[in-house]
């Protein structure tokens, strides 16, 4: 009985190694090649589309924040000079407070822009690997 037990637990356990190696990438990309290629391709190829969408949203909203700057400053400092401070105080801190905004959000873009160079080479390189398993 304890026997059985023990083989028991000893299939399972063969079983469940066998499925985890069977989900990794290197056993994958070892033995199906070309499905994981192609299953990497179309992951990149949606990375790279979210990506392009994400950039284009900041890069609006960049535009939009570098041409309503003006307009911000003043109804910031309209609003200071209503609480009472000092209108060069305010528009001071105003100014800096929407130059601090636009350079937070050019940085966001370069780093985003560089984040998509990067998965467009990843997107050329598994797009070259799966070309030598597709016949």
């Amino acid at each position: 009985m304890k026997r059985s037990y023990v083989i028991v637990f000893a299939l399972l356990f063969a079983i469940s190694c066998t499925v985890g190696l069977w989900r990794t990438e290197w056993f994958q990309q070892r033995f199906f090649p070309e499905t994981y290629w192609y299953q990497k391709v179309n992951d990149l190829k949606q990375q790279v589309a979210a990506s392009e969408f994400s950039l284009g949203h900041i890069a609006i909203e960049l535009e939009k924040k570098r041409r309503t700057a003006d307009l911000e400053v003043a109804q910031k400092v309209n609003m200071s000079k209503l609480a009472g401070m000092d209108s060069e105080r305010a528009s001071k801190d105003a100014a800096e407070e929407i130059s601090n905004e636009i350079k937070g959000l050019t940085d966001v873009l370069q780093m985003m822009q560089g984040g998509l160079e990067k998965d467009r080479e990843k997107l050329a390189a598994a797009e070259a690997q799966l070309a030598r398993y597709v016949r």
